[in-house]
């Protein structure tokens, strides 16, 4: 920074001088303005409301993910969305994701700027000499330059992408949860459609029985009260039957807040309780590689620590008039290491960096753990299956063919057909319930191994 004086020149006349440098300094700077954002609740209904999984927004993404995933994907939402397509529009429109997504934006634009130099410091002042002088103004101005050369810029850079690895890895992981949720309520709402189908049944059966039994007691061949069973086990029914169906809509209205939709989108689900195993030999649980990577972040903080110990070189230009004497300068200054070492930072460090490694650890053993407990309930839930299909249920269904040809034979015994018909639906209830139970259980094996599609580029 150059500054010229002449002698004799009064203090104001040099103040005018600098004036024009901390005007050019200010239009340097090239600072950015605010301009306000505010919410639009209407726009953001709309925009909800007209969600569409045809769209080709979600085509575009389906595709894209298509050609990350380690398995064949299909998308075609034009005979209503089964189980994958559900995992494409979730991944696609669920708010949760969204805003995740956006966070770990902003922390990239953050990082994209860490380590920057920091900005000089322009120093002025002015003062008059109170001796009788024939020049009694001073002046002084100077300019001041921080050189990192202690290296903690880098170290910084450094920490803020790592702490950004730790925000998109996070997103990974919730990307995993909304699908392991989706599998879930997916395999829930199936059953309930199932379950909703053998109450129908049951209650026809019953109709059938319980209109026999009211022309038996009619006839004065059955006593009131044991056709009434049948009213009573009917009606008990029928208000189990719409409960249940209450119950679907509410699932349903939960898969679809999931998906990210209006909950009155008209939207069929083809819904299924099949599933099988994930074969992948080289899949890892999302938790890991989130602890992993902030287990990184201490390393880097430990750095920048160690890094704070060394002081910062500060050099710059200077311009003094004292008396009618100008005189240019050059100064630097660093702060001498002597007495503070950044000890206190530095130990933080040491032991936030051993508490990462035992979260990485835990988290390591949490998965192997789980894995385990749900590879021993898969063989329990499909012994349970087979036990009940090839034990159970054959003998429910003899019970029940046995009861009806002794009332075809005319020995109609109302008990024995109503607990027969109960134990029947009992039964299916069951091997529903193994069926499920066998679907949860290789959903909970297959996410512990985490996404079988590759994560995009978080650069």
């Amino acid at each position: 920074m150059v500054l010229t004086w002449r002698y004799g020149d009064s203090m104001f006349s040099s103040i005018r001088a600098l004036v024009p440098a901390l005007l050019g300094g200010l239009l340097l700077a090239a600072c950015q303005s605010y301009s306000p954002k505010p919410l639009d609740d209407a726009a953001h209904d709309r925009e909800w409301h007209a969600r569409d999984v045809s769209g080709g927004g979600v085509r575009e993404f389906a595709a894209a993910l298509a050609r990350r995933d380690s398995r064949p994907r299909r998308y075609d939402p034009s005979d209503g969305l089964d189980l994958e397509e559900a995992e494409v529009v979730a991944l696609f429109f669920n708010a949760r994701l969204r805003q995740a997504r956006l966070e770990a934006g902003a922390a990239l634009a953050g990082a994209r700027h860490a380590g920057e130099w920091e900005n000089p410091e322009l120093n002025v002042s002015a003062g008059v000499i109170l001796a009788s002088i024939s020049q009694p103004w001073m002046a002084s101005a100077g300019l001041e330059f921080t050189i990192p050369i202690s290296g903690r810029k880098g170290v910084e850079r450094d920490l803020a992408f790592a702490e950004h690895e730790v925000k998109w890895r996070e997103v990974l992981a919730l990307e995993w949860d909304v699908i392991v949720d989706v599998r879930r309520l997916w395999r829930e709402q199936a059953a309930h459609g199932e379950r909703i189908l053998l109450l129908e049944a049951h209650i026809a059966n019953l109709g059938d029985v319980s209109r026999r039994a009211a022309d038996l007691a009619r006839a004065g061949e059955l006593a009131g009260t044991d056709a009434r069973v049948f009213e009573i086990e009917l009606l008990q029914s029928r208000i189990e039957l719409d409960d249940l169906r209450a119950q679907s809509r509410e699932q349903q209205c939960a898969i679809l807040g999931l998906l990210g939709l209006a909950p009155a989108a008209p939207l069929r689900l083809n819904l299924s309780l099949g599933a099988s195993l994930d074969r992948r030999a080289d899949g890892e649980w999302p938790p890991v590689s989130v602890a992993r990577a902030a287990y990184s972040v201490a390393e880097q903080q430990l750095r920048l620590e160690i890094r704070k110990q060394y002081p910062d070189l500060r050099i710059g230009p200077g311009y003094e008039m004292d008396e009618g004497q100008s005189t240019i300068s050059l100064g630097f200054g660093i702060p001498l290491p002597l007495i503070n070492l950044n000890r206190a930072g530095i130990a933080k460090a040491r032991v936030a960096r051993e508490a990462a490694r035992a979260a990485y650890e835990q988290a390591r053993e949490e998965a192997a753990v789980s894995a385990e407990l749900a590879r021993l309930r898969l063989e329990r839930v499909r012994a349970a299956r087979r036990q009940v299909e090839e034990g159970l249920a054959p003998l429910v269904d003899l019970q029940v063919r046995e009861a009806r040809q002794r009332a075809e034979a005319g020995d109609f015994d109302a008990l024995l057909m109503l607990e027969a018909l109960k134990s029947l639906r009992e039964a299916k209830e069951r091997v529903l319930q193994t069926r499920l139970h066998e679907a949860q259980a290789m959903d909970a094996l297959n996410a512990l191994k985490g996404p079988t599609f590759k994560p995009k580029d978080n650069k």
